[in-house]
């Protein structure tokens, strides 16, 4: 049973990064599709100018993925390296337009 929709965990992790933006160039952003596994959904963020726009100069270079744990709805900081092997198991969501 699960106590969070990927819409809501959308909206955790962009939550997330607006508090930590700082001084990034461009506006904070979440795309609409994402992955899952059984515990929790990773939400790829950046700068919209990027994501949507597709603006190289506001590509973000880091090691960090975000995931929100399915039954906590807590956003997990995760170095992407480190968790390879989970990331390329999880399946992808569709975003519900």
């Amino acid at each position: 049973m699960d106590f969070l929709t990927y819409e809501e965990a959308k909206a955790k992790v962009l939550a997330h990064i607006v508090a930590r933006w700082g001084t990034t160039p461009g506006t904070p952003h979440v795309g609409d599709d994402g992955w899952e596994d059984d515990a929790g959904f990773l939400v790829p963020y950046g700068a919209r100018e990027f994501l949507v726009d597709g603006d190289d100069d506001f590509s973000l270079f880091n090691d960090v993925s975000l995931i929100v744990n399915r039954y906590t709805t807590l956003v997990e900081v995760h170095n992407t390296s480190q968790i390879l092997e989970r990331i390329n198991s999880m399946t992808a969501v569709a975003a519900k337009v």
